[in-house]
């Protein structure tokens, strides 16, 4: 396929971000909601928050590690941002003791999207057991995610290792030799100018050339992954579609595991765009030097960044 073909050529796992262009959204409808209302939502979960967290308190007792309530807001990065480095502190070999509990209350997400949030966990395994859970009223719901600690397995065993991996500099250097053999030279992209540059040739729809940003990731379990990829959208978010064009995100230690790229993180990455509200800002593609077109059913399921059958 060309995926693997390309991927191949630069010789590691990596990720492709991009503007959506032909999107009629661009970044500013994107992530701008009604001013007044985000006001008053911002203005009452800073009032409540004391009283959620004393809630907390009695209810979990000396079982309780932590818990911190964050105004983070919909559409945007942010919620999966946090939620995914709160995840990391509770789960892992340091992480929460069997029965322990860490509390993370967003409450300016809505309770169905807090709720998708925790089904990720599914995914990710991570010797955790996470919960929704709400304060007490009938007025706003205040929603929260609750982490106890089982006492089992750190995670879902990762055939990814950190072992041998290059430098950020060898990495950097790499792709940027690929983009530029391979984009540039042969054209396999008409809109990558240069190595540094893409954007290009689009001006008719008032789309300015901007650098592309590369980055590297040197995480080897899937939580991993998601914080360092939020880590890089949220830095071309906030620059703006004249700061960046794209990401070049390598992931090296997967290098030898196509298939947990496939099963595990990418499925990951498709819900978790989706929830945030981005999905018509930002697109993503999946690269691999093993990659395989997957089969009908599975894209059926998984429409995100995959190559089709022809």
């Amino acid at each position: 396929s060309l995926g693997g073909a390309m991927a191949q050529r630069c010789g590691g796992v990596w990720l492709v971000v991009a503007w959506l262009w032909w999107s009629s959204m661009g970044l500013g409808s994107a992530l701008q909601a009604p001013v007044w209302g985000s006001m008053a939502r911002s203005v009452a979960a800073a009032w409540k928050a004391p009283q959620f967290e004393a809630f907390v308190r009695e209810r979990y007792g000396r079982s309780l590690v932590g818990v911190r309530t964050e105004q983070a807001a919909l559409p945007g990065p942010d919620p999966s941002l946090l939620f995914w480095a709160w995840l990391l502190e509770t789960s892992g070999e340091h992480g929460l003791a069997e029965g322990e509990v860490s509390v993370l209350a967003l409450p300016l997400v809505t309770d169905r999207d807090v709720r998708r949030l925790a089904g990720l966990v599914e995914l990710v395994g991570g010797g955790l057991a996470v919960e929704v859970t709400h304060l007490p009223t009938s007025e706003s719901p205040f929603p929260a995610l609750v982490a106890t600690g089982l006492g089992t397995a750190t995670s879902e065993a990762s055939a990814a290792s950190t072992d041998g991996l290059p430098s950020a500099a060898t990495m950097r250097r790499r792709t940027e030799q690929w983009v530029e053999r391979v984009l540039v030279r042969r054209r396999i992209c008409p809109f990558t100018s240069s190595q540094s540059e893409a954007g290009s040739g689009l001006t008719e729809y008032d789309v300015t050339p901007a650098p592309i940003l590369y980055d590297a990731s040197l995480a080897c379990a899937a939580p991993e992954v998601m914080h360092d990829f939020w880590v890089s959208a949220k830095c071309m978010l906030e620059a703006g579609e004249a700061g960046y064009s794209s990401i070049l995100l390598n992931v090296p230690a997967y290098d030898g595991c196509w298939d947990e790229w496939k099963q595990v993180v990418f499925p990951l990455l498709e819900e978790d765009v989706y929830m945030s509200g981005l999905s018509r800002t930002l697109g993503i593609v999946c690269f691999h030097p093993a990659y395989a077109t997957p089969d009908p059913k599975f894209l059926s399921k998984h429409r995100f960044g995959h190559m089709y059958p022809l």
